[in-house]
């Protein structure tokens, strides 16, 4: 899959190389390839296609039992003038454990299959040809956030094919040896400023920073300020421009950008230079109520999974993300809620530039003991600090249905955790609303989701029509989970219908395929649809509803399109009816 922009467009550099595309792979069944030095170059004429995982007919290889160990090969060239300082090398996305090595000599490990990573090769990297060598350890281990992949070696219900290995980009770039490690943007649309926090991987007398911004090409704010650490703060007022240039508010129905160019300077002269961008936009839960920007917003979202059937979790293409993105506008939702996956920057830009409003979500682990939470907090803070820059993410959401956490309705040990991934969350972002386990079973919680699929749109409206007997304590949603967990109670939060619907075709099921019920013909579903849409809308209290869901995954056939993208029914026809405005005031 080759790609010609940079993976990351919100923190870009012009000097970048992408080694997408043929590496070598063997399998390491008996796991003896260390002992065997197999990091000095692989023995195997055998090829896999990256970024798609082994698992993927795209890769390659096809194999949906893989091996939980498995390597990589890639010879890079550099030139002299691409190793004088430091050269970067980017892995987006490798499950689950990844161990380095260039030219024979081990650089790094990376836990984690949702988070990006990337180590500086300089030490050990030559003029021309170097050897870069990926081992990547994954299992069916329950005590690691795996999402939907499934831990046995068949897929049934609602867990499919794994994904093991390299699943996202992999690229080099090119930089000073003084550089930004990351730069955090916080805008502030009631003092129309923008706070800039710049972190440095090193500090040396002489540095200085020059940030330019951006709006539709035309600069509106310049300042150059000297950094006195490898920290660096600056408050930047955007409301002083001229009234042509006063400040413009991101949402879904305005997705206005600002462009950035961040450039480090040392005694005058350039050491590194970051390309960004950032939205104005405040996304509230407060007294009952979600805004944005100040007025009410009404969530339509539709329930995202990201599954493709040659390439599994990884897109097929940049035109293939923005085209599920663009049909999911067409069909009048405003959001989406990505389930059990962590999109790729590349997703979350294209999110950000064309108007969505994301809920993003940890991938669940299984299991419940001191490994699970160590791992979990570890990669869902990092999570939170690497997507905190893009405006189109609106809510985080730590767990799902109580996956992880099975007792937290009255284990107390379980509620002490999910409430430290909250309060953890709020720390690193006190921006957004967190949900901490949607579904049911709340712990502390900004917002208040249920997950029903019942199909009778009468029993779906008398069951919230109250909003003291729907949250009470002894008011169960779905299969007796309750909304609340033992000890904590409704609090005026805002109320979603985070997952409903779940409509399959009779003409689409066959052997272990299932949806939450079927109807016959595209009329018959567009009925149903529209009925259980108009039953939520009468709820006045309700904020919002997750429709499960666009796409078809694997066995489970109840989404808006198949697998490959092919229209179950007419997206005007889903537009029509999400474009009818609640029936009742929302209160």
């Amino acid at each position: 899959m080759k790609k010609q922009r940079h993976p990351f467009p919100q923190m870009s550099r012009k000097r970048y190389r992408l080694l997408d595309g043929e590496w070598k792979f063997k399998a390491d069944k008996e796991n003896c390839g260390e002992a065997e030095n197999w990091f000095e170059g692989l023995e195997t004429e055998e090829k896999i296609l990256v970024p798609f995982a082994c698992e993927s007919v795209r890769s390659g290889i096809g194999c949906e039992c893989a091996p939980r160990n498995i390597w990589y090969e890639k010879m890079l060239f550099l030139s002299e003038e691409e190793i004088s300082e430091s050269v970067l090398l980017w892995f987006e996305g490798v499950d689950y454990t990844a161990k380095i090595w260039i030219n024979g000599h081990f650089i790094g490990i990376h836990d984690g299959a949702y988070t990006a990573f990337s180590f500086d090769i300089m030490p050990y990297a030559r003029e021309g040809e170097n050897l870069l060598v990926v081992k990547a350890e994954d299992g069916y281990r329950l005590e690691n956030p795996r999402g939907k992949q499934r831990w046995l070696n068949k897929s049934y219900s609602c867990w499919y094919v794994p994904t093991t290995g390299i699943w996202k980009s992999v690229f080099l770039e090119f930089t000073g040896n003084i550089r930004f490690e990351k730069i955090k943007w916080t805008p502030d649309i009631n003092t129309q400023t923008l706070k800039a926090e710049l972190f440095l991987n090193d500090y040396r007398c002489g540095l200085s920073v020059i940030l330019s911004i951006f709006r539709e090409g035309r600069e509106e704010k310049f300042l150059k300020s000297a950094i006195g650490s490898t920290y660096h703060c600056i408050t930047i007022d955007l409301g002083d421009a001229e009234e042509e240039f006063q400040v413009k508010h991101w949402s879904a129905e305005t997705p206005a950008l600002y462009d950035v160019k961040v450039v480090l300077e040392m005694d005058g002269k350039p050491k590194d230079e970051i390309e960004s961008y950032f939205g104005f936009r405040e996304f509230c839960s407060a007294k009952g109520a979600l805004t944005i920007n100040g007025a009410p917003i009404y969530q339509k979202l539709v329930l995202y999974q990201g599954y493709w059937k040659d390439t599994g979790l990884t897109p097929p293409s940049d035109e293939a993300i923005e085209k599920d993105l663009k049909d999911i506008k067409r069909m009048g939702f405003n959001g989406i809620r990505v389930h059990q996956k962590i999109e790729s920057e590349y997703f979350l830009s294209c999110a950000d530039r064309l108007g969505l409003y994301v809920w993003c979500e940890m991938p669940s682990a299984h299991a419940f003991n001191d490994d699970m939470k160590n791992k979990l907090i570890a990669e869902w803070s990092e999570i939170v600090r690497q997507k905190y820059n893009h405006p189109s993410i609106v809510v985080w959401v730590p767990f799902n249905e109580s996956w992880g956490i099975r007792g937290v309705r009255r284990n107390k040990e379980m509620q002490d955790f999910a409430d430290a991934a909250y309060y953890l969350t709020k720390a690193y972002d006190s921006m957004r609303p967190v949900v901490t386990n949607d579904g049911w079973e709340h712990v502390k919680t900004d917002i208040v989701t249920v997950h029903n699929y019942e199909q009778n749109p009468e029993r779906l409206n008398r069951a919230y029509c109250s909003r003291e007997s729907a949250m009470s304590e002894g008011n169960a949603v779905r299969h007796q989970k309750f909304v609340f967990s033992e000890g904590y109670r409704y609090d005026g939060q805002p109320v979603i219908i985070s997952e409903y619907g779940g409509i399959a075709f009779m003409n689409g099921l066959s052997g272990d395929d299932w949806g939450y019920s079927a109807v016959a013909t595209e009329d018959d579903f567009c009925a149903r649809f529209q009925a259980l849409c108009d039953a939520i809308k009468r709820i006045g209290y309700v904020y919002g509803y997750c429709y499960t869901q666009f796409s078809d995954v694997w066995q489970e056939k109840n989404g808006l399109v198949t697998m490959d993208r092919k229209y179950k029914v007419d997206p005007a026809k889903i537009c029509k009816i999400n474009a009818e405005f609640p029936a009742e005031d929302i209160k």
